[in-house]
């Protein structure tokens, strides 16, 4: 059951919301659930304009609270549970952490997929009409990917994927797991929220991960060597909403929260991680640590090998009975086209 409340209430512009008057309305208020720490840049730059833009759009009736830092729950592997139960009405997390219910999303995640990381988002809304039924217990806000990942190393650089023999790398889902392997090092699957730990104490070698981790998680401090140039892979990233608190709304909150976000949405948000990315490696770069950039042979023997897993990949799911992976694919690796896209796979 949804915790979407309606109730009288005046609408005070603080907080997460600024530059509004007060009003006595019935509101109803929205529940965000967030794993990450309230200083994360989705917060400030996605879902505080968001709350913004939601109560100005309805004359203040409707309204965005937001519970960062696992107020609603701990732990970032729950958050899809969470939001198909009720516990929140929208929340932040990774399809790669319930890797399970979401295997056609997951395909741009293999190493090449996506021609860039500012590609990746418009080629998952490429193939949206496709992944649709990944999505039916929920309504996606957005999805998008975060920017391309370097390696973070511990101990040593990495120039060959010979360099990863024996090396434990944390990964962010199955997929990207099998390219890691297809690499010759060993995956270990993680929350973000365990790779400082796991790298101070020497449970994993270094991580597949974006430059925006490293300030807002603070990896730098636990990474040394970093290898720039690996074969495109990012992370997907979702705001999911529950089905009954969408459908529970009046049609003027229902056309607020279309408006605001979607494809849109989605965008903002992967440009949000692209900036942080930046600032994360101009962060690296100023503490002097190891940065190797790949040429692009060197890169190629990387991208040779990660051919294997996006063949291993697409041909389970076949096996499984997706008989449209390759399809995904193809349309994941194409720039965006509204019309590949219908208003039906974007709900």
């Amino acid at each position: 059951m949804s915790i979407t409340n309606r109730i009288a209430k005046t609408v005070l512009t603080g907080g997460i919301v600024t530059g509004l008057t007060l009003s006595s309305v019935q509101a109803t208020e929205l529940n965000l659930a967030s794993f990450v720490p309230a200083n994360h840049h989705l917060q400030k730059n996605v879902w505080e304009p968001l709350a913004k833009q939601l109560v100005e759009a309805t004359d203040g009736s409707l309204v965005l609270n937001i519970y960062p830092a696992g107020q609603l729950g701990s732990g970032g592997t729950e958050q899809y549970k969470r939001v198909v139960r009720g516990v929140a009405d929208i929340v932040h997390g990774l399809p790669g952490y319930t890797s399970s219910h979401f295997p056609k999303t997951l395909l741009i995640e293999l190493p090449g997929v996506p021609e860039s990381d500012e590609q990746g988002t418009g080629g998952l809304w490429n193939a949206m009409p496709l992944l649709e039924d990944e999505y039916a217990r929920v309504k996606p806000l957005a999805v998008f990917t975060s920017e391309s990942a370097i390696l973070m190393l511990r101990d040593k650089e990495v120039r060959t994927p010979a360099d990863l023999d024996g090396m434990k790398i944390r990964v962010p889902s199955s997929n990207v797991g099998k390219a890691i392997e297809a690499w010759g090092g060993t995956p270990v699957s993680m929350p973000i929220t365990e790779v400082y730990s796991a790298a101070q104490t020497g449970v994993i070698d270094g991580a597949l991960l974006g430059g925006s981790t490293l300030n807002s998680f603070k990896l730098h401090e636990v990474f040394d060597h970093y290898t720039v140039g690996v074969p495109s892979t990012t992370s997907v990233v979702f705001q999911l909403m529950n089905r009954d608190s969408y459908e529970n709304l009046t049609d003027a909150e229902q056309a607020a929260i279309d408006k605001y976000t979607g494809y849109e949405m989605s965008k903002k948000s992967s440009q949000s991680y692209r900036d942080q990315h930046e600032e994360g490696m101009a962060t690296i770069r100023e503490a002097d640590k190891n940065i190797v950039e790949l040429t692009l042979e060197e890169t190629a023997a990387f991208r040779k090998l990660s051919q294997s897993a996006i063949k291993e990949t697409v041909n389970e799911l076949e096996s499984e009975g997706i008989d449209n992976a390759k399809k995904i694919v193809e349309l994941m690796g194409q720039p965006y086209q509204r019309d590949a896209a219908t208003s039906k796979g974007a709900q």
